[in-house]
C-alpha cells in the first residue's frame, strides 16, 4: 500500500473526497434522549400541559428574542404557523429555556449522517405559539414581521416565504441580554495563533449587523462589516475588545457558547494550544477538516510572518520568493495528509460505534 506522505496534493485531496463520500453514507439512528443542565430527558420531550408565562423578566425575553431573531424560524406546516429552533444536541439547555418559558416541545431532526451532530427541535404551534410571538415580538427586530403573521394568524405560506427573502423592515438591538442571544445563535469566536481571540457574526442581510455595530459604537468598542458576496460579516479583531464583549455577555446570560467564552477569556494564562485543544471539543464538525491543527497553524504563522517581512522590504530576492513558495507548497501537502488522517480516525470510530 503506498505510503500517504508520498503521494501527491492531488491525490491526497482525491482520497479526502472518496472517505467524505464513505463518510457520508454512514448513519446513526434517531437519538432517544438528550442531556441538557445535568439532567436527562426522554425525546420525544412533548409539550407542556401547564399554561406558558404570561410575564417573561425583560432580560429574559431580550435572550430568547435575540436568539430567535439569530436561529429560530416561522414555518407553515398543513395550513398552520410554528414557531421552531432548531440546534445540536449541545446546546440543547437553550432549547430547554424556550420551552421552560414558552412551552412548545423537544424533538430529535431524523437520523443523524456523517459527523453531523445530533440535531433537536423546539416546536410550538397553536395559541401557545401566538402568546409566544407576541411575547418575542417586543424585542425581535430580524423576526417582527414573521412573528405579526403568527399573531394575526394569517397563513399564507406565500407571504411568510416572502418575508424571509428580504431584508427585515427593522433592525435594532436593544440591550446586551438580546445580543448575548443572537450571539448565541449565530456568533462565532475564533482564536488565532499565537495569542488573539476574533468574534464574528455572519448575517445573509446587513441590517442587523450595522444594529449591533451602532449598539457597540455606543459601549465604545469597534468593529468592521464586510461584505462576502454570499453574507455579510461583523468581525472585531482586537483581543482585548473581543474579551470585553465575551466578558459582558457571559453576565448577561450566555448560555450556548459559554464554554467557549470561559475557556477563550483564559488565552494569554493558558497555552494557544491548550485552550485550542478545549474548543475543538465543544464546537460543531462544520469546519472539522478545514481547520489547522496545532502545526498548521504554527506553520500558517511563519508563513505569515516572512510575507510581511518581505512585503515591508520592498527587495524581494528570488531566493526569498522561492523559500515563501516553498514553505506555502509544503504548507498545502501537509495539510492535506493532516485532514486525511483525521477523517480515516473519524470514519474507524463511526464504524465502531
Amino acid at each position: 500500500m503506498t505510503s500517504t506522505k508520498s503521494l501527491s496534493l492531488e491525490q491526497l485531496r482525491r482520497r479526502f473526497d472518496r472517505l467524505r463520500a464513505l463518510q457520508q453514507r454512514l448513519t446513526r439512528p434517531v437519538p432517544k434522549h438528550f442531556t441538557a443542565c445535568g439532567r436527562r430527558y426522554d425525546l420525544p420531550l412533548r409539550s407542556k400541559t401547564g399554561p406558558s408565562f404570561t410575564t417573561v423578566p425583560p432580560h429574559m425575553l431580550d435572550y430568547l428574542a435575540g436568539f430567535f431573531d439569530g436561529d429560530g424560524s416561522v414555518i407553515e406546516e398543513n395550513g398552520i404557523l410554528r414557531l421552531k429552533v432548531s440546534q445540536a444536541e449541545s446546546s440543547s439547555q437553550v432549547l430547554l429555556l424556550f420551552r421552560n418559558v414558552l412551552g412548545g416541545g423537544i424533538y430529535a431532526e431524523g437520523n443523524t449522517v456523517g459527523m453531523r451532530q445530533v440535531v433537536l427541535r423546539w416546536c410550538l404551534l397553536g395559541e401557545r405559539a401566538c402568546h409566544a410571538a407576541e411575547l418575542l415580538r417586543q424585542s425581535s427586530s430580524c423576526k417582527y414581521d414573521q412573528l405579526l403573521l403568527v399573531r394575526s394568524q394569517l397563513q399564507r405560506r406565500a407571504e411568510l416565504k416572502s418575508l424571509k427573502a428580504v431584508a427585515p423592515s427593522k433592525a435594532v438591538c436593544p440591550s446586551w441580554s438580546y445580543l448575548a442571544g443572537f450571539f448565541d445563535a449565530e456568533g462565532h469566536i475564533k482564536i488565532v495563533y499565537p495569542a488573539s481571540i476574533v468574534l464574528q457574526i455572519e448575517q445573509k442581510f446587513p441590517q442587523i449587523l450595522h444594529a449591533i455595530r451602532d449598539f457597540f459604537l455606543d459601549a465604545g468598542i469597534t468593529c468592521v462589516i464586510y461584505n462576502r458576496r454570499v453574507h455579510y460579516a461583523l468581525v472585531i479583531n482586537r483581543t482585548s475588545e473581543s474579551k470585553r464583549i465575551l466578558s459582558r455577555l457571559l453576565m448577561e446570560g450566555l448560555r450556548a457558547k459559554r464554554l467557549q467564552a470561559r475557556i477563550c477569556l483564559d488565552l494569554g494564562s493558558i497555552k494557544f494550544h491548550d485552550i485550542r485543544v478545549m474548543l475543538t471539543k465543544r464546537v460543531g464538525y462544520q469546519s472539522r477538516y478545514v481547520r489547522l491543527t496545532s502545526a498548521g497553524a504554527e506553520r500558517a504563522y511563519e508563513i505569515k510572518k516572512l510575507r510581511s517581512r518581505l512585503w515591508k522590504s520592498q527587495a524581494n530576492s528570488p531566493s526569498q520568493l522561492a523559500q515563501l513558495k516553498q514553505l506555502q507548497e509544503d504548507h498545502l501537502l501537509k495539510c492535506a495528509e493532516e485532514r486525511n488522517q483525521l477523517l480515516r480516525a473519524d470514519i474507524r470510530s463511526q464504524l465502531q460505534q
